[in-house]
């Protein structure tokens, strides 16, 4: 794959199909300069295959956003007899966006319709526009990634819109996007997203990866090789890598981190090397890498290995992997078809490290 796939392009594929719940409230601070850009996610979406439903509540400004983009279906959707049979014709692919009005009073007749409607018609993932943008950690940044525990914490010290948020998730929304309405572009179509991600399940999900998960987890491995993070490999090479790798995933079926477990190189040392290890930044601090390598552990001694090791170059990386059981060791100790073709002047600089299974 090469280094002009964009995210954007991987994002619009991977909704192609599916179906996107967005709320718009007099929260969502309806700027004109906010609306076009919805606007025109909207129209990326429909032009990538993928299908919306916009709930909104009924302002002056949130009106007059929509009417320019979809005038005749704000009129002929903003009734509730024929919501069900406008929603089944966009699961169809017969409606490509539907749009619903909720009474212009604000505050908990709103979001009680809101939560009853995605309840209701069981909605699973929504993006919720909000003025303030994702949620703030005490540092004042904003929080990439909210489970259900911590927003139950959250939520029971102040009645906000985390309140609304919990209910949407109690109702069974699987996962809600809170961002600014400017930004919906980038929470939709970046991994580092824009605001904060609240998901129902609050754990990581490692498993191995199948064929229906390597274009995203190629693109994944890419950027981490353009930043920086991975050693660059050949196609063949990434290959071997996609066919021993496992994929974590959070919320519904959110690619939070990849690696590798090769260990067929190996064989006569009954090794195995974790490589391409990478943890998408939004869903750092969720224990991503260590479940990852502790999901290769667990199969390395079902192999049979002796040993696992990995290669770096990052002192951060080192650190994380001394955390995680292995040690520092000379380059030696991992197998020398490790070093055969290695650029010198890269394996100079290289810090090995080894954890033994005991096995």
């Amino acid at each position: 794959m090469s280094d002009e796939f964009t995210e954007r392009s991987f994002f619009l594929s991977a909704f192609h199909g599916t179906t996107l719940t967005f709320v718009l409230s007099a929260e969502s601070g309806a700027e004109p300069m906010a609306m076009d850009r919805f606007r025109r996610v909207l129209g990326e979406l429909r032009l990538a295959g993928a299908r919306a439903w916009v709930v909104y509540q009924e302002t002056p400004e949130i009106i007059a956003g929509l009417a320019e983009l979809l005038p005749v279906e704000v009129a002929d959707r903003s009734g509730r007899r024929d919501l069900a049979y406008g929603l089944r014709a966009l699961c169809r692919g017969e409606e490509s966006v539907i749009l619903t009005g909720i009474g212009a009073d604000g505050g908990d007749p709103f979001w009680r319709q809101v939560v009853a409607l995605t309840t209701r018609f069981r909605v699973s993932r929504l993006v919720l526009p909000h003025q303030a943008g994702g949620m703030l950690d005490q540092q004042g940044r904003v929080m990439s990634y909210v489970n259900h525990r911590f927003l139950a914490r959250l939520a029971a010290d102040q009645h906000t819109i985390l309140g609304w948020i919990r209910a949407l998730l109690l109702g069974g929304v699987a996962e809600v996007s809170l961002c600014r309405l400017a930004e919906v572009d980038q929470e939709l179509f970046t991994y580092q997203g824009s605001g904060t991600f609240f998901s129902w399940r609050h754990y990581c999900r490692v498993r191995p990866l199948v064929l229906n998960d390597f274009p995203r987890v190629e693109a994944v491995i890419r950027r981490g090789e353009r930043e920086g993070y991975l050693l660059r490999r050949t196609d063949a090479e990434l290959a071997d890598i996609l066919f021993s790798g496992y994929g974590a995933f959070i919320g519904g079926d959110h690619l939070a981190g990849v690696c590798g477990l090769l260990h067929e190189p190996y064989q006569e040392a009954k090794a195995g090397e974790i490589v391409s290890l990478y943890a998408m930044t939004r869903f750092k601090g969720e224990g991503v890498g260590v479940q990852l390598v502790a999901r290769a552990r667990r199969d390395a001694r079902r192999l049979g290995l002796r040993f696992l090791f990995a290669c770096t170059r990052r002192p951060g990386v080192v650190d994380f992997f001394c955390r995680n059981g292995f040690q520092p060791v000379a380059h030696e100790r991992v197998p020398s078809t490790k070093w055969q073709g290695y650029d010198a002047r890269r394996k100079a600089d290289v810090i090995a490290v080894r954890l033994d299974l005991g096995t």
